[in-house]
């Protein structure tokens, strides 16, 4: 929130270095990739417990910062393009590789989940704060728009991987699935 608020990228990843939410995003997407329902409630709950802490924070901070005005980075995470879907695709697949490796660069996934995910949430809190429908639901959508091509490459990823699944899913639902998948991403990218 401060380097959003400061219109300091750097600020703004250096915060990101301590982000909670890889975790939760991670287990969210292999839960899909390998059916495992618990899986998948745990990393939602987690998740949705992050967010709203994230969420609390920054709205605490933008209701009593003194700068408080629109700066680029802030509209940067209003306006979602479609560059900003490709990096949270291939983001969540270089999330997938690095924990497929021996030695992990523990900061590099961090960076890139935290960098699509946690600025789009603080500035929703921006726009609450600011009574400013375009800030506020133009970042939940960044928002949704990144944790979902995120998930999908982590997905992706675990299916190509082989990881073992733990409920059986019949032919035709698991085509009932991916077709879904593939309309969701159509309907969020369309916008």
């Amino acid at each position: 929130s401060v380097g959003l608020d400061e219109n300091s990228s750097a600020i703004i990843i250096a915060g990101l270095l301590i982000s909670p939410i890889l975790k939760p995003i991670i287990g969210f997407g292999v839960g899909f990739g390998i059916t495992e329902r618990d899986m998948i409630f745990s990393s939602l709950k987690n998740l949705a417990v992050i967010i709203f802490i994230i969420f609390s924070v920054s709205l605490l901070y933008f209701l009593v910062s003194p700068l408080g005005h629109n700066t680029n980075e802030l509209s940067l995470r209003a306006k979602p393009i479609l560059l900003d879907v490709l990096v949270a695709f291939f983001g969540g697949i270089a999330i997938m590789i690095n924990f497929s490796r021996t030695q992990k660069l523990i900061a590099f996934p961090r960076v890139i989940i935290a960098f699509m995910i946690i600025p789009p949430i603080c500035t929703s809190a921006y726009g609450f704060v600011h009574a400013d429908p375009k800030f506020y639901f133009g970042a939940i959508y960044s928002f949704v728009l990144n944790l979902f091509f995120i998930s999908l490459a982590i997905y992706l990823i675990s299916r190509y991987l082989n990881f073992p699944s733990h409920y059986f899913i019949d032919t035709q639902r698991k085509k009932k699935f991916q077709r879904s998948i593939i309309a969701v991403a159509f309907l969020l990218i369309l916008p």
